[in-house]
């Protein structure tokens, strides 16, 4: 969904989703081990944080 939005939205969600509380708040606590996150969802994830 994410990378759907990226791809569609304008520069404001850009700048949005690169900010350090998007990434800590939203994309590390979705690949946590509590959340149990298929493995091809925290490859995903952690790609893009790369």
């Amino acid at each position: 969904v994410l990378e759907a939005c990226v791809k569609n939205c304008g520069h404001r969600f850009h700048i949005y989703v690169s900010t350090r509380d998007f990434v800590e708040n939203v994309l590390v606590q979705t690949i946590l081990p509590k959340n149990n996150a298929p493995m091809v969802l925290q490859d995903r994830v952690l790609s893009m944080i790369q």
